[in-house]
């Protein structure tokens, strides 16, 4: 669906808060409740659709109640919280219209939660188990263990994860981790790049006193672990509000995301460090 279509079929800020209320788009007046199911089956009809599956294809039970649970019952890592309630928070931290909110991060084509959604309603429904499969050309399939026969691909596919609910889709990690290193530089006064370069030497054991980590931070070896201590206790907290913290590739994407924002020659020197 263009993002166009997905502007006319906006259920409207109004009924969003409500959902966001009450928990349930049966439990919204009939006001809300109208646009917000036809907003809802069209986003998961549609990705469905981008799956290569119709609504007969899974039976196509009520999406809605499904749409709800998801929300309700999926926690974040540690406090336990809905995901609906980590949601509001992010909106309210990030400043986001609730109309950019609802067309990008729930129902965007390429990266929003309706892909994830749309996973867990499939495997519930009909029991199938996803796989992201890398072809000869590095590019990734999507395929279905009881949908699709795997072995039936030939050797350019070759199965990779088989978590389908926490490996499928890195961009989203990816685009949490900007995030959050961001948040990191603001909240501690210290560039992108330091955070970056904090949060690389205590992953890979570099010694902190390193004279080349010294001498990127700026400081002398008392302030650099004062600096240290600061950036790990905001990142701690941080990670206890992120969502996508607990998914397992998190840690990776991390330390990918700090290796590219340092500069070659420091990662290089680095490097020779471990």
């Amino acid at each position: 669906m263009s993002d166009a279509g997905k502007e006319d079929l906006y259920a409207g800020d109004a009924a969003w808060q409500e959902w966001f209320d009450v928990c349930s788009v049966a439990g919204c007046s009939e006001q809300s409740s109208v646009p917000l199911r036809r907003e809802i089956v069209s986003a998961m009809r549609a990705q469905l659709a981008r799956m290569g599956f119709d609504g007969q294809d899974v039976g196509f039970d009520d999406p809605v109640a499904f749409f709800d649970s998801y929300f309700t019952l999926r926690g974040h890592r540690k406090a336990k919280k809905p995901l609906k309630a980590y949601l509001a928070y992010r909106m309210k931290v990030e400043n986001r219209k609730m109309s950019d909110f609802v067309c990008g991060t729930l129902f965007g084509a390429r990266s929003g939660r309706i892909r994830d959604i749309v996973l867990d309603w499939i495997s519930v429904l009909k029991g199938w188990r996803a796989h992201s499969c890398r072809r000869s050309d590095g590019s990734r399939q999507l395929v279905w263990e009881h949908g699709t026969d795997i072995d039936a691909l030939g050797p350019d596919l070759a199965a990779a994860e088989t978590d389908s609910m926490s490996r499928l889709d890195r961009a989203q990690v990816a685009r949490d981790v900007e995030v959050l290193l961001a948040r990191l530089a603001e909240s501690v006064s210290l560039t992108r790049e330091q955070i970056a370069l904090i949060v690389y030497v205590v992953a890979m054991n570099v010694p902190l006193t390193d004279a080349v980590v010294l001498k990127a931070l700026k400081c002398g070896k008392s302030q650099a672990y004062v600096v240290r201590d600061r950036v790990m206790a905001s990142l701690r907290k941080e990670l206890e509000m992120l969502e996508t913290a607990s998914d397992v590739t998190f840690g990776d994407v991390l330390l990918e995301r700090c290796s590219a924002a340092l500069p070659v020659e420091l990662h290089r020197e680095l490097e020779g460090r471990r």
